[in-house]
């Protein structure tokens, strides 16, 4: 099984001299000669249809890239490559612009094809050699890439899909030993964004348009890029065993704006969203599974057809996430992570009005945190077939930390912190799973001033307060503030459970 790498992956990384033998000096022969074997090693053909060496320049003319798997195929040409030998023993490379690459695809039996076209202004890469490691630093003005329509069978779907990186600078590390491991990092000034699609045939007015801009874009990553070629080659999960490998990848942005329109004869929408800054996290590996991202100042509006008001509009001051959790089976536990933040969300006064026509509910920003942690041990890799096909639960928690717990709405805010430790070899107080050991504190203020708005509303009977307040008599006692109610669930060693040191089972 050939690997299925990215063609437009390859050749990106052949131009940039991916895989040079460690020579003190590279040249412009030596560049071109691993280029082609290196595409050859992801299953693609690179040529040129012609090749002229003047001076300390080569030039290729024709250049053409090929690589084809079944139901699949891209080609490549690029009219015009320098690779120009320089005074300090590094090779630079410009390329021609525009250049194209045609995709071909075979799917439910229909053939779909289209154009991507690169293009680039400015663009400058000079590749270095120290050791094992080939460096490379790239700059470019711009470097867009943009696909004009769809064709499958006889219908073409004509779009404008574009993607533009103004101000691009970054830098490249590459071990050409056995690991191959590459160190990146980017910076891009803007990135623009456009999706314009038209209803095929152009006899209608449907069209969907989506358009963007994120700003000071700045992107790192470390691999093992070997790793993945293996991984590219796993025909079935067995093969992955034994297998190493790794991946760290971060990406932030100072702000995003997007707007997005929507027509389909009577049915429209539209909207906007924007960002005052964000980033994202990934670690990838044999052992741990880990990402998450951010996002600040975040606001949108949205309205159309099916909405009946004018528009509707939100805000978020802060949201995060974050999944981390081990991917291999241990005799020891690891560490485990589940975040979701959502720090002052405001909702549309409009909303608010469906639900509370006489504002008797405090319309103040929701905010919603759950960040917990732990220890866990899996007793078989997380993407083994064992693990895939077991009806029985993978693994086992041997710690649980809630580090910040708070749910903030409609004048209540309720907050909470706790660590529990579980021994898998006791039953459960609660009947199921390993038996908990800990303590978890609440507090709650505002509570019963709910309770008097929902009653007053009409919306909560008597008789259920009556029985939420004694619910609040039992596991909670009064706090230092007005309207403030505390309280310490406790799990005993001896199975039992306490209120406020109150047994209640």
């Amino acid at each position: 099984m050939k690997p299925l790498r990215s063609p437009v992956y390859s050749s990106v990384a052949a131009l940039t001299i991916l895989g040079l033998p460690a020579y003190a000096e590279v040249t412009p022969s030596e560049v071109w000669e691993n280029i082609q074997s290196l595409s050859a090693e992801y299953g693609e053909t690179v040529t040129a249809g012609t090749e002229t060496m003047s001076g300390d320049t080569l030039t290729l003319e024709n250049v053409s890239m090929v690589w084809q798997v079944p139901e699949f195929e891209i080609t490549g040409s690029v009219d015009r490559m320098e690779l120009t030998q320089q005074d300090d023993g590094s090779v630079s490379i410009t390329i021609s612009s525009p250049f194209v690459y045609a995709f071909q695809i075979e799917a439910d039996g229909e053939d779909v094809s289209f154009d991507l076209m690169v293009e680039h202004s400015g663009l400058d890469v000079t590749v270095d050699q120290d050791g094992d490691a080939v460096l490379y630093d790239y700059l470019a003005d711009s470097v867009s890439i943009s696909v004009d329509e769809i064709r499958g069978g006889d219908e073409v779907v004509p779009l404008e899909a574009r993607a533009t990186a103004n101000g691009l600078s970054g830098g490249y590390a590459v071990n050409t030993g056995e690991e191959a491991l590459v160190v990146s990092e980017s910076e891009i000034a803007s990135l623009e964004l456009l999706l314009d699609v038209k209803e095929p045939g152009g006899e209608g007015d449907a069209f969907f348009r989506v358009a963007g801009q994120m700003d000071q874009l700045v992107s790192t990553f470390e691999g093992d890029m070997s790793a993945f070629a293996a991984i590219a080659e796993v025909e079935d999960l067995d093969d992955l065993e034994g297998l190493s490998f790794f991946s760290d990848g971060a990406f932030s942005h100072a702000g995003s704006q997007f707007d997005f329109a929507f027509a389909d004869g009577d049915d429209t929408a539209s909207g906007a969203f924007a960002s005052e800054g964000g980033s994202m996290h990934f670690v990838f590996s044999n052992d741990v599974i880990d990402y998450g991202g951010t996002s600040d100042g975040v606001t949108g509006t949205l309205s159309g057809s099916s909405i009946p008001f004018p528009s509707l509009n939100i805000s978020i001051a802060e949201a995060a996430y974050r999944l981390a959790f081990p991917a291999s089976a241990s005799d020891e536990p690891a560490d485990f992570n589940i975040l979701t933040r959502i720090v002052d969300l405001q909702i549309d006064d409009v909303l608010w009005m469906l639900a509370d026509p006489t504002s008797a509910l405090p319309r103040e920003p929701v905010t919603l945190i759950a960040d917990i942690s732990g220890k866990l041990r899996l007793f078989s890799d997380l993407m083994s077939e064992e693990a895939l096909e077991t009806d029985e639960v993978p693994g086992e928690i041997h710690a649980l930390s809630i580090n910040e717990l708070q749910l903030k709405a409609v004048g209540a805010d309720l907050t909470g912190a706790g660590e529990f430790a579980f021994d898998n070899d006791a039953m459960s107080p609660f009947g199921v799973g390993p038996k908990p050991t800990g303590s978890l504190n609440l507090k709650l203020v505002g509570g019963n001033a709910l309770l008097d708005r929902l009653i007053n509303m009409g919306m909560l009977p008597q008789e259920q307060a009556m029985g939420a307040r004694m619910m609040m008599g039992l596991f909670a006692r009064p706090g230092d503030g007005p309207d403030t109610l505390l309280s310490e669930i406790q799990i005993t060693e001896e199975g039992g459970i306490l209120a406020n040191g109150q047994p209640i089972q």
